[in-house]
């Protein structure tokens, strides 16, 4: 990291970090009013529109997959049964969680929020921007989101001796850039830090809602 880098680093300490990171993605897309400022109130407004305008689907007969609520293991894509943390949704308890279902090919697939209650559920394409990536986007943020309403957040790996850092789930864009800004991106969702400690202070207080679990990485 260069010393200007360190100095943008320290910096966000003292100051706001969100002035460095901007405003959350789904601000410039989402046409919600009033428009969700944070990712608890994403996450509470978007349960609101599946629980309002989702449709009924029968979660042991369905080619829905959904996102198990199992932190830290590998996050297969494409979605794939039995895949990673794709799961059936019929092999999850009642809950609210992401998920997607098959669209034009075996390769495209849509983002969904998904709610099961009493063995019936009901899902949401998650549709609020103008483009796939927009839609995955939302999928990403709501991703950490759910660790608002859940004990299971998402997690990110964090090697002090080494000072690395690597995510265990596709990271939205705000996110990627604290930690760029703070780090170096090394590929395969893998980051190095000059500065270990002042830059996990940093990024711990901005996403508190992320679990930052020791781990070797070497």
């Amino acid at each position: 990291m260069s010393p200007d880098r360190k100095s943008n680093c320290r910096y966000t300490v003292e100051e706001a970090f969100g002035a460095w990171h901007g405003g959350p993605s789904w601000c410039s897309w989402l046409t919600a009013d009033p428009m969700p400022q944070t990712l608890t109130s994403l996450w509470s407004w978007q349960v609101s529109e599946v629980e309002s305008r989702g449709a009924d689907f029968a979660p042991d007969d369905t080619a829905i997959q959904a996102v198990a609520p199992t932190p830290g293991s590998f996050f297969q894509w494409p979605p794939k049964a039995t895949s990673g943390r794709w799961t059936s949704t019929a092999n999850l308890p009642d809950g609210v969680y992401l998920g997607a279902q098959p669209g034009h090919n075996e390769r495209h697939w849509l983002p969904l929020l998904i709610v099961l209650a009493n063995k019936t559920g009901r899902s949401l394409l998650l549709d609020g921007g103008p483009d796939q990536y927009s839609h995955w986007e939302l999928f990403r943020c709501l991703l950490i989101a759910r660790g608002t309403e859940y004990p299971d957040r998402e997690q990110i790996f964090l090697d002090r001796n080494r000072s690395f850092a690597k995510a265990t789930f596709p990271v939205p864009a705000h996110l990627q850039r604290c930690l760029k800004l703070c780090g170096e991106y090394l590929g395969k969702w893998k980051y190095h830090f000059s500065v270990i400690e002042e830059s996990i202070r940093t990024l711990e207080s901005a996403f508190g809602v992320v679990d930052w679990i020791e781990r070797d990485l070497s």
